[in-house]
């Protein structure tokens, strides 16, 4: 979790690059995690969760 007043965008980047460092595959999604909810079909409201 980032803090209130951090920018999004730099904490992204920082996470993507920590990741990245210890090996893990990652990719930076540029959509919002809601849009990934309504893209899923979660736009009903409740508890979605999205399978990798």
């Amino acid at each position: 979790m980032a803090s209130e007043d951090a920018a999004g965008v730099a904490t992204q980047e920082l996470l993507n690059s920590q990741g990245a460092s210890l090996g893990v595959a990652v990719e930076l999604v540029t959509q919002t995690y809601d849009y990934l909810l309504r893209a899923a079909g979660g736009s009903q409201g409740g508890s979605t969760a999205i399978g990798v």
